[in-house]
């Protein structure tokens, strides 16, 4: 009985703990005592702890009348030199541990980007916990009692753990992408080529950890605004695991490889510094752009295990983390996505008894010792989260499940004869035929379809030859006299050298290479020009590459006549598609004469820009002997055509330059439609890496105003536009700054009697650039004043200052009153009170959870609203 009646008290003491903010101090012994439960296998009896990070809001400091001074919201500490840090909450209505790891440390100066926004969620979640006055639930104050005492973390029975499975610390550059396109802009830390993107990051490293495929299937390609043409050849790409090192520290082929082929099958987005694509099918963009997709189209994973799960369809946390859970015990990494609309993708590999769970943010050996245990939210259990808002913190998490291999194919087709080209060398767009044996050396029937197909001797795929489809060969067969693919001619394979391959795709597969047998399944080839005395005398050259779109450019070669007579007649240049397409003439020169044994030097064709899609096209050069037909230029020593890629513009300054101070920041006019208007910054940017951008309302007197605002995006757009920034954004009033807000703001922001506001737009990692819209909505009511003596319906507020209660006299009032709103002195709301039988009354307001400060009161009644000033003093 004496147990029972210690723990009922016990029980009764939790209870009654309140939500407080945590010191330091206190902090640092939650920590401490956290970290030696959870390094027992270390053998360490005592550690030392130091604080590495503070992560401080405005918000709640605002709400709590300490003019803008931050306040913590969360602790990093870490532990000895090199034994892990922990990350402790500033608020006891919170989970005390949001994360940990036990070996390296944490630098607030070297921290890869998807763990800045947890932080940042992290961060928000409290704030809101805190300004709505939220209590911890039993859970969470049990957790702060068992760590404040050295007590174990209370577990339930049989709970399981699951230790990382992934060992690769592998990144985004500057070695793993190596083969992704380059860019100048990518700078000497990327190697001048762009970085692989978070998705084939993620990617490549839970493939690793299967050492699945062998090879890839399939020729993915597409289209980049920038980089043009993309292509890979993932069915001739062999993956060679074993040189696939936990750490890169130096040049290797085989995870560039890798890389590059995850890269291309999820028709990445690619850019010099972010470079980004999709996880899960359902996505903006459509099923094909993302992870989901390309692991079953060409890396053989199971399409009956994989899914793609969004966490707001799962409003039970519990449900959701379960099925975390479900996968890692199974054995299979997970590809999570957050924090927000396409945002970072990482691996999720692992999970300890306390549900934390362990990610590997995929950035980088430099940055391993964040690959760490973290809390999925900082918020209090429950559907959704305590003070999720419906949902904000779970919305954009996503999580790639089922991750696993398909059961190794049963075909095994080879080649039984050389592959043999007729002609060969092939003539431009005339006729050819390619011939190949071919044996089913499997225990089992072939069904499905042949093809032959060209690539260029860069390895990428022009264009379909033959396809046979409908096909069955038994095992132990092959077909007498081979198969024979044609083709009337291809005008996407100009002269030049390239390669053909014989590849098969089983019914409901992709394209995978024949075996070679004792043959050689591939065969290089040249395809040249038609016969023509007139020949480039050079390469013809572009006075820039890439070419923007309708940027004006000029392209220079000489041409020299071989033959026996004179030419007379014309010569041009002209733009082409890949598949050989005719599109426009660059420009034609007529009548020209060149001897025999001559040369035209120097000729220049000028182009006043180029209007047509972003991609990569070809240049021909032609002649014309007068009464003739168009031939084109051959090119036995030079190149004819020549490729080049037409790109998008760079961001010009948008139309609010210069305003990257806050003393040149440009005037938002606003135009009131009765008491609402909106305002946005249409067209704006971040042009460079010195960009910041400063707008300004100026809101007349008479009024008071309540402003709504966010940014949209490229991590988060609620319009349905597209962004190319990642941008957060702050505002000033009454010469305080409030936090950055990462696109949305919790809150709206109140102005009394009108006033100047500034926002502020920057990147949401410094030199990065890029388009956005911020967007406003403002509402106005008239102004009474601010003054203790109002000329009529007077409403007296007292004592000011105020300590614990705050009056309200109603007495003299005529008015019909509805609300009261409490604010503080940037603007921010602090409650809300409905008042709509109010009327004749003193009411009085507990203010004793205030801290000292300037503060306003809001009063609506039926045709004004009245504003006015307290002070909080203790």
């Amino acid at each position: 009985m004496k147990k029972f009646l210690l723990l009922l008290l016990s029980f009764v003491i939790i209870l009654n703990l309140f939500a407080d903010p945590v010191n330091p101090e206190q902090a640092l012994k939650i920590a401490k005592n956290f970290y030696l439960q959870m390094s027992k296998d270390k053998g360490l009896s005592n550690v030392s702890l130091t604080l590495a990070f503070t992560s401080k809001s405005k918000d709640v400091s605002a709400a709590k009348g300490l003019n803008g001074q931050e306040i913590p919201v969360l602790y990093i500490f870490n532990v000895n030199q090199n034994d892990g840090f922990v990350i402790v909450s500033a608020d006891d209505a919170v989970a005390p541990i949001l994360g940990y790891n036990t070996t390296g440390f944490y630098s607030a100066n070297n921290v890869p980007a998807p763990l800045m926004k947890l932080i940042d969620k992290y961060n928000r979640e409290i704030t809101d916990i805190i300004l709505n006055d939220i209590k911890a639930d039993n859970v969470i104050q049990l957790k702060w009692s068992s760590l404040e005492n050295g007590e174990p973390l209370v577990t339930e029975k049989g709970v399981k753990s699951v230790n990382p499975l992934v060992t690769t610390t592998w990144g985004q550059s500057p070695y793993e992408n190596a083969l992704c396109p380059y860019d100048a802009a990518a700078g000497s830390s990327n190697n001048y080529h762009c970085v692989t993107g978070c998705p084939a990051t993620a990617m490549a490293q839970i493939m690793n950890f299967w050492e699945y495929p062998s090879t890839g299937t399939g020729f993915p390609n597409y289209t980049h605004t920038t980089y043009g043409y993309l292509s890979s050849n993932l069915a001739s790409h062999t993956y060679n695991w074993s040189a696939m090192t936990n750490n890169i520290t130096s040049s290797n082929s085989a995870v560039a490889t890798l890389m590059y082929d995850c890269g291309i099958a999820v028709k990445m987005n690619y850019g010099p510094t972010v470079s980004g694509s999709w996880v899960i099918e359902d996505n903006p963009d459509g099923p094909t752009y993302c992870s989901q997709y390309a692991f079953k189209t060409y890396f053989g994973y199971n399409a009956s295990t994989i899914q793609g799960l969004k966490r707001v369809n799962y409003p039970n946390d519990t449900d959701w983390k379960n099925l975390l859970k479900n996968d890692l015990n199974a054995g299979r990494p997970i590809q999570y996505a957050g924090w927000g609309q396409g945002g970072h993708t990482f691996v999720c590999d692992g999970y300890d008894n306390n549900d934390f769970f362990h990610m590997n943010w995929g950035w980088g050996v430099s940055y391993a010792s964040y690959n760490a245990f973290y809390n999925l939210d900082a918020l209090n259990p429950g559907p959704g989260g305590t003070g999720a808002g419906g949902g904000t913190y779970n919305n954009y998490q996503q999580a790639l499940i089922g991750i696993q291999p398909n059961s190794p194919p049963t075909d095994n087709l080879v080649a039984y004869s050389a592959i043999t080209v007729n002609p060969n060398p092939i003539v431009y767009a005339q006729s050819f035929t390619v011939n190949v044996d071919i044996s089913n050396d499997g225990a089992y029937t072939f069904n499905g379809d042949y093809t032959a197909a060209i690539f260029d001797d860069q390895g990428n795929f022009v264009d379909y030859i033959q396809t046979y489809t409908g096909q069955t060969l038994q095992s132990g067969y092959h077909y007498t006299g081979g198969l024979t693919f044609s083709s009337s001619g291809l005008t996407s394979a100009t002269p030049g050298v390239y390669t053909i391959g014989i590849y098969f795709r089983p019914t409901g597969g992709n394209w995978s290479i024949i075996g070679s047998g004792s043959y050689s399944n591939y065969i290089s080839i040249n395809v040249i020009s038609q016969p023509n005395d007139m020949k480039l005398y050079s390469n013809i050259t572009v006075s820039t590459n890439p070419i923007y779109v309708n940027q004006a450019f000029t392209a220079t070669t000489d041409i020299a006549n071989y033959g026996s007579t004179d030419f007379s007649g014309s010569v041009s240049l002209d733009l082409h598609s890949l598949d050989g397409t005719w599109i426009q003439t660059i420009q034609e020169y007529s009548g020209q004469t060149l001897a025999a044994g001559f040369f035209l030097d120097n000729i220049t064709f000028s182009c006043s820009g180029l209007n047509v899609a972003p991609g990569t096209y070809y240049l021909f050069a032609w002649d014309m002997p007068d009464g003739g037909s168009w031939e084109i230029v051959s090119a036995d020593y030079y190149t004819n055509p020549v490729t080049i890629t037409v790109a998008t513009p760079p961001i010009s300054p948008d139309v609010y330059e210069a305003n990257n101070t806050e003393a040149t920041a440009y005037n938002l006019s606003l135009s009131f439609s009765g008491n609402t208007a909106t305002r946005n910054t249409n067209g704006s940017n971040i042009h460079n890496s010195g960009d910041l951008d400063y707008y300004q309302l100026n809101l007349a007197t008479g009024y008071n105003y309540t402003i709504t605002a966010r940014v949209h995006d490229s991590y988060n757009s609620g319009n349905g536009n597209t962004y190319t920034g990642d941008m957060m954004f702050s505002y000033k009033y009454n010469s305080v700054w409030s936090d950055n807000y990462d696109d949305i703001m919790p809150s709206s922001i109140t102005i009394s009697n009108g006033g100047i506001v500034i926002f502020n737009v920057a990147p949401y990692f410094a030199g990065e650039t890029g388009t956005y819209l911020l967007d406003m909505s403002i509402t106005r009511t008239i102004n009474t004043g601010i003054n203790e003596n109002e000329t009529a319906n007077l409403i007296s507020v007292y004592p000011n200052p105020a300590q614990s209660i705050l009056n309200i006299d109603f007495t003299n009032n005529t008015k019909k009153v509805s609300a009261v709103r409490v604010f503080d002195n940037i603007g921010k709301e602090i409650s809300n009170l409905n008042l709509s039988d109010l009327s004749g009354n003193i009411y009085q307001i507990p203010v004793n959870d205030l801290s000292n400060g300037m503060y306003f009161i809001s009063i609506t009644s039926e045709n004004n609203v009245i504003t006015k000033k307290f002070t909080i003093q203790k």
